[in-house]
């Protein structure tokens, strides 16, 4: 019973980070840059108070960005998108819905989202505090993957030439987003490891998060039209 209880509890975002080695150098790095603080600035309350807000801050953010995303495509709430088996395990409750699951464009999707996924993988990896943003980045892409999955058993339901090309059109508009999204995590992560070899020639890593966002509102761009095209 006490086995089956436990199984049952899903884990806290702070119980999902703690089990994390950039957890722990998030900390030792907030502690060190709150030490250098006080040591510049003087040990007064003020900056007691600035420099301990500050250091909790960057930690909640760290530990909110391990709290589970909702899917709106009914599945299961998801713990981390950054989990390889996650990202599987959504991909076959999807492949068990479509009408083909060996369909071309479905084989190109799933690589897609794999290698996707494996970039951000990466990219944390090298840098931690963009784990956040590479969270959020996962969140689109995904649905992108289970939009893809929509349109293709929508496809296969239609039968008038024009309705059907229309459909194709949705298809195609998040394959692209979706192939895109990918290449622009593999060319991030590859910005950031030259990075750590010649920062001078490669700019810096603060401007990752910027361009993390800009992908971001692309894919929420493409998800948001599609679902305002099936309320019309």
């Amino acid at each position: 019973m006490e086995k089956t209880l436990k199984k049952t509890l899903k884990p806290t975002p702070w119980q999902q980070a703690i089990g994390t080695p950039q957890t722990y150098a998030l900390m030792v790095s907030t502690l060190l840059g709150f030490g250098g603080l006080v040591g510049v600035v003087g040990n007064h309350p003020l900056v007691w108070a600035g420099g301990s807000g500050i250091s909790l801050m960057m930690l909640g953010s760290w530990v909110w960005g391990f709290r589970s995303p909702q899917q709106s495509t009914g599945s299961a709430t998801v713990q981390n998108w950054l989990q390889s088996e996650t990202l599987a395990t959504y991909l076959a409750e999807l492949e068990q819905g479509l009408p083909s699951p060996d369909d071309a464009t479905w084989r190109s999707a799933k690589i897609w989202a794999t290698q996707a996924q494996a970039a951000a993988q990466r990219i944390v990896e090298q840098d931690s505090l963009l784990h956040v943003d590479l969270l959020e980045t996962l969140h689109t892409i995904i649905g992108l993957v289970a939009q893809i999955a929509e349109a293709l058993t929508v496809q296969a339901q239609i039968q008038t030439p024009l309705y059907r090309k229309a459909a194709q059109q949705h298809l195609q508009a998040s394959c692209d987003r979706l192939q895109d999204s990918n290449d622009q995590l593999q060319q991030l992560q590859d910005q950031l490891m030259l990075s750590k070899l010649e920062r001078s020639a490669y700019g810096e890593d603060s401007a990752l998060p910027q361009r993390l966002q800009t992908l971001i509102a692309a894919n929420k761009l493409i998800l948001e039209t599609s679902q305002e095209s099936h309320a019309s």
